[in-house]
């Protein structure tokens, strides 16, 4: 009995995405190398303005924050196979994302 229930556990594991679901998950790929790209240059901007006696502006450390978080969300989403969370939460990560890149002057 425990046996089929563990078989029947690894064949749901093992079994091949669905186009859609690899499709969220290239676009979550580069979202986050989107973000990892915009978070280096305002760490290097933030380590700038420290030098001269001053700080990131908070309303940006708050958006990195929520990017963050919602790609922790899509990331979530995507293990479980929940498309339209991944999909949401990838969205609601690249519009934060436009926003910090435009207070930062990144792309």
């Amino acid at each position: 009995m425990l046996a089929a229930a563990l078989a029947g556990a690894l064949v749901a594991q093992t079994a091949p995405e669905s186009d859609a679901l690899k499709d969220a998950r290239y676009r979550l790929g580069l979202t986050a190398t989107r973000a990892v790209a915009n978070f280096e240059a305002a760490d290097s901007i933030e380590a700038n303005l420290k030098a001269h006696g001053s700080t990131l502006n908070p309303q940006i450390v708050t958006l990195k924050l929520r990017i963050q978080a919602a790609l922790n969300d899509a990331h979530k989403a995507l293990d479980k196979g929940e498309l339209k969370q991944t999909n949401d939460a990838i969205k609601r990560a690249d519009s934060m994302l436009d926003k910090f890149a435009d207070k930062i002057g990144g792309a």
